[in-house]
């Protein structure tokens, strides 16, 4: 039986800390690794990609995730691809438990488990959503402030689908007033 080659493919539109440490794990575990560099400012994305020794596909413009895994997968040569997000990396044998899996005909994909670098706890306000007039989002609760313990955890760490966007406006005195509506329904997780 021949050796099954493995490529893999990720798409990252800036150049962020953790891009390096990404296609480091992502190359000691494939055979290939794509970066689609998504439009970065100044081609940095694609510098680091050339540095690390990834085979680069540089696009003009953000084109977006799913078009940017596109091109990607159009470039990738492996038996098997693997995407991976520019902000996570693969432990060692992810490609091996996967191929596993992949040998069950019945099987056409899989996914990896997903781990948070650090702890979260998870919070549910499920509630009746309300809706605010011009404001076409279901709303929960707003959320002025987190913490833990006695810790203040900022609200732009906040994820999950129980969250809209944070918000922002300066009040009297000029202070920065910041929130966030949950959505009345999904998890909110917090870092620990």
């Amino acid at each position: 039986m021949a050796a099954v080659s493995r490529s893999i493919v990720v798409v990252c539109h800036t150049d962020q800390p953790w891009l390096g440490r990404c296609l480091e794990s992502a190359l000691e575990d494939a055979d290939e690794v794509v970066l689609v560099d998504n439009g970065s400012p100044g081609e940095t994305a694609s510098a680091v990609g050339r540095r690390l020794g990834a085979t680069v596909v540089r696009l003009p413009a953000n084109v977006g995730f799913a078009a940017g895994v596109n091109r990607g997968l159009e470039r990738a040569a492996g038996d098997v691809v693997a995407l991976l997000n520019d902000d996570a990396w693969c432990d060692p044998g992810w490609l091996d438990s996967a191929e596993k899996v992949l040998a069950d005909p019945l099987v056409a994909a899989v996914g990896p488990k997903v781990l948070f670098a650090r702890p979260h706890a998870e919070i549910r306000l499920d509630e009746e959503p309300h809706f605010a007039p011009g404001d076409p989002r279901p709303l929960g609760r707003c959320i002025t402030r987190v913490t833990v313990g006695a810790i203040e955890v900022p609200l732009g760490a906040l994820f999950g689908d129980g969250l809209h966007p944070l918000e922002a406006e300066d009040g009297p005195g000029g202070i920065r007033r910041r929130w966030r509506w949950s959505t009345g329904q999904g998890a909110i997780h917090v870092p620990m």
